[in-house]
């Protein structure tokens, strides 16, 4: 069950687009959290010795709880505020030596307003619309 939860919480922190990558840092902490109040309900509920599957069970709930909490806290931007922001950051990129940027350069001295988040929300729109790839080491290329 943690190692499922794991994959899962790291996909979906990690992939633009994915669930839980406007909340990437709590997303990719979210198994440690897990087994942290897995621990706790077994003190609290049990005999304090061996967590259960119940407690891990329990304290999953209680993290996705949690992650959706802060999901709806900081949604992502709305659309139309994307599209600009993407308009923006397209030019900006195509403007780059090679036509390309690192994830860091683009909130250091990118268009602004300089947000991850509505960095990551443009990103994942022009990766969408194919006018942008992914390099690795978060470095984007504009087409």
């Amino acid at each position: 069950m943690v190692a499922e939860f794991f994959q899962t919480a790291e996909k979906a922190a990690r992939s633009i687009g994915g669930k839980l990558h406007p909340i990437r840092a709590w997303g990719l902490r979210a198994t440690e959290h897990l087994l942290r109040i897995a621990g706790v309900l077994c003190v609290f509920e049990g005999d304090g010795t061996v967590v259960t599957a119940e407690d891990v069970e329990n304290a999953a709930a209680l993290v996705n709880c949690s992650l959706q909490c802060w999901l709806s806290l900081l949604e992502t931007q709305p659309e139309a505020e994307v599209q600009t922001y993407a308009g923006q950051l397209l030019r900006w990129l195509r403007k780059q030596p090679g036509a390309q940027s690192n994830e860091t350069a683009m909130l250091r001295v990118g268009p602004k307003p300089r947000s991850a988040s509505l960095r990551d929300a443009a990103l994942g729109f022009l990766e969408g619309s194919r006018l942008v790839t992914g390099r690795g080491g978060k470095t984007w290329a504009a087409k």
